[in-house]
C-alpha cells in the first residue's frame, strides 16, 4: 500500500509536472512570440525614426536656394494715346540698383517725366522717398510694378510713373540717357 501511495504520488507529481511543463512551454512560446513582436515593432520604430531624422537633417543642410532675382534690364509699357513709359535698371551690388524712368503722359499735353537715382533693393523691392516724391518698385522675373506714392517727383503736369512695365530686355541698359 505504501508502494501504491508512493506510486500514486509519483503519478500525480508527474501529471502535475507535465501540466506545469505544458503551461511553461506554451507560456514561454507565447511570451517568446510576444517578445518577438515587440522586438520587431521596436526595430521598425527605430528604423522609421532614423529615416525621418535623416530626411530632416538633409533637407535643412542642403536647402535649395531661391534663385536670386536680377532686376537688370529694360522694362516698358505702352498705352497708346494714354501714355507710355520705360524703366531701365542696372544692378550695382547685392543691395543697390541704378534706376532710370522716362514717362510720357497721355493726351492732350503728352508731358514727360524723368527720374534717375541709385537706390537700395531688398528681396526684389526698392523704394525711393525724398521730399514729396515717393516711388516703389516691385520686381519679378519679367516685369516691374511702379507705384508713385507722392505726386511731386518733378514730372510734367498730369504725368505719373504708376504702372506695370514688362521686361523687354535683360541686357545692361545704357544708363547715360533716360530714354
Amino acid at each position: 500500500m505504501i508502494v501504491l501511495i508512493a506510486m500514486s504520488g509519483l503519478f500525480f507529481d508527474n501529471l502535475f509536472c507535465e501540466k506545469i511543463q505544458h503551461q511553461l512551454i506554451h507560456g514561454c512560446k507565447k511570451k517568446a512570440n510576444l517578445n518577438f513582436k515587440l522586438e520587431t515593432m521596436l526595430k521598425s520604430l527605430v528604423t522609421t525614426a532614423f529615416f525621418l531624422g535623416s530626411i530632416l537633417f538633409l533637407s535643412s543642410s542642403f536647402q535649395l536656394k531661391k534663385k536670386e532675382l536680377n532686376p537688370t534690364g529694360t522694362y516698358e509699357y505702352d498705352h497708346g494715346q494714354n501714355g507710355n513709359g520705360k524703366v531701365k535698371v542696372q544692378k550695382l551690388s547685392q543691395n543697390q540698383i541704378k534706376v532710370s524712368i522716362f514717362v510720357v503722359g497721355g493726351e492732350p499735353s503728352h508731358n514727360t517725366g524723368e527720374f534717375m537715382k541709385v537706390i537700395k533693393i531688398n528681396n526684389g523691392v526698392s523704394t525711393y522717398h525724398s521730399g514729396d516724391c515717393g516711388l516703389k518698385f516691385v520686381f519679378s522675373s519679367n516685369a516691374v510694378r511702379v507705384t508713385q506714392t507722392d505726386w511731386n517727383c518733378e514730372f510734367g503736369a498730369g504725368v505719373s510713373a504708376d504702372g506695370l512695365y514688362k521686361k523687354t530686355s535683360s541686357k545692361v541698359p545704357n544708363m547715360d540717357e533716360a530714354y
